[in-house]
């Protein structure tokens, strides 16, 4: 369980900050979910937030912190359901069965499963055939530094290597990207080379040129970024 002490819970606590990064996040999702959405790996909430007009949402996260508090965050919210449960624990998909969930989307929340193929095994087999995930993972393994370490990061990806982990399962990568080019050297100067976490202030400060990145990335994808977005799909 976490702890009020935690940097993982300061981290999450900071991000409410990002609301135009959120948002950006939750666009891209809605383009390709259905209206009965996994949230796998929903933290406090921040992009949950965002899909509340799905005719239903089943949040899901292994910190009974982060369980406890998006009930409380979300309590007049009738189409939300919040289960705790580590994604690569089998026993979710036997739970979430009843709910007939169409899509999932799992955002920011793979690099912190140690078994990331049995995370997205088990996301794949509580959906219906053919459903669609969409997935959002950061990139680059020379990114990695001290906020990554601090937030508990297993790994950074790139579409090779999410298509290595891929390969053996019954999912297809329909179309991956990569986005948030600035962030890329923003991330490269903070936490790789000065080695700092992310600070509030600072997530704040570069979300007001979230709006700039996106409509200049919506018109032409980068060649790499700081993210690393994957539209998956479950073989029916």
């Amino acid at each position: 369980m976490a702890s009020a002490g935690d940097p993982r819970v300061e981290i999450q606590a900071s991000l409410e900050r990002a609301s135009n990064y959120n948002r950006w996040i939750a666009d891209q999702a809605r383009a390709h979910i259905g209206q009965r959405v996994l949230d796998a790996g929903c933290g406090s909430g921040n992009v949950t937030r965002e899909l509340l007009d799905r005719e239903q949402v089943v949040a899901v996260d292994v910190w009974e912190d982060f369980v406890d508090a998006i009930k409380q965050r979300f309590a007049d919210s009738p189409h939300l359901a919040v289960h705790r449960f580590d994604l690569a624990d089998p026993a979710m998909t036997e739970t979430l069965a009843p709910y007939r969930l169409d899509s999932a989307i799992c955002a920011n929340v793979l690099e912190h499963v140690e078994d990331h193929r049995a995370a997205l095994s088990n996301i794949a087999a509580a959906l219906t055939p053919g459903a669609p995930i969409f997935l959002l993972v950061p990139a680059f393994p020379a990114l990695y530094g001290e906020h990554d370490r601090a937030d508990h990061h297993f790994r950074r990806y790139t579409k090779r290597s999410l298509r290595e982990t891929i390969a053996p399962l019954p999912i297809e990568i329909e179309t991956n990207y990569y986005m948030n080019l600035p962030g890329y050297f923003a991330w490269f100067l903070v936490v790789r080379l000065l080695r700092r976490t992310l600070s509030e202030e600072g997530i704040g400060l570069y979300d007001r040129i979230i709006p700039a990145i996106r409509g200049i990335e919506e018109r032409a994808r980068p060649p790499f970024g700081q993210t690393l977005v994957a539209v998956l799909r479950t073989r029916g």
